[in-house]
């Protein structure tokens, strides 16, 4: 039942981001954007922050990103290596 419950959250998660890449991202320490709040880092049109990748906190301005903590990001393909340079280094 959990893995079929995982397969139907997946589906429906294809079916609405359509183009838009879901990114489990750890942020390296020394990447531009390690220790910021988001209200501070500049992230390139067509990327949201969602969340810690644990799922226990929505992303805000005031989210500071943590070194070595895992975030997820919606970015469009267009933007992910520009999210992966900012966030990764």
């Amino acid at each position: 039942l959990r893995r079929q419950r995982r397969m139907c959250i997946e589906t429906a998660l294809e079916e609405v981001t359509g183009d838009l890449d879901i990114l489990n991202i750890r942020v390296h320490p020394q990447s531009p954007a390690a220790g910021k709040q988001l209200n501070e880092v500049v992230l390139p049109d067509g990327c949201h922050v969602i969340s810690d990748a644990d799922g226990t906190e929505v992303a805000r301005p005031e989210t500071t990103l943590e070194r070595s903590r895992r975030y997820l990001v919606a970015a469009e393909p267009s933007v992910v290596d520009d999210v992966q340079k900012l966030l990764i280094g």
